[in-house]
Parts: C-alpha cells; structure tokens; sequence
C-alpha cells in the first residue's frame, strides 16, 4: 500500500503522538441551495471533523505516568476558528 499526502508520497502511514489527533475534516458545500456554484474564497472553511487516529497521550512531567488522549478514533470534533 503507498500512503501519500497532497500528492506527496510517504514513507509510511501517519502516526500522531503525544496527545495530538489526526482529523478527517468534513467538506463544506460547493454550491448554493440555488445550484450556484461558490467562489474559494467564499466557502466557509470546515470546523467540524471526525478523528482518524489519537497519540497515546503525554507524559506527565513531575510523575512520568502517561496521560492519555481526550479523544479517540470516531469521535466528531469541533475546531476553533485557527486551529491548524
């Protein structure tokens, strides 16, 4: 199997860590109720979105114990407006 990433091939599949989160966003509409077709910059960027795979979790400084993950793989998720 080749994994690629915006056309970019990669070596392997892609394996979030610590407590970060692999998210699937969820398309917006491309075109009006009407059948209008939208312009990019018109289009809402998506702010939902459904979690592919969860890190196992960050460790915690003082202890050394391993905090898990808030989410895990199928949860839908909301992002805020500047989330990367």
């Amino acid at each position: 199997m080749q994994y690629s990433l915006n056309n970019y091939p990669l070596p392997g599949p892609l394996s979030p860590v610590y407590n970060q989160a692999l998210v699937k966003l969820s398309r917006s509409d491309e075109t009006t109720t009407g059948g209008l077709f939208l312009a990019a910059e018109e289009k809402e960027k998506p702010r939902e979105g459904v979690v592919v795979e969860a890190g196992p979790g960050r460790v915690h400084p003082d202890t050394g114990a391993t905090l898990p993950t808030a989410v895990k793989s199928g949860d839908l998720v909301l992002l805020g407006e500047f989330a990367g």
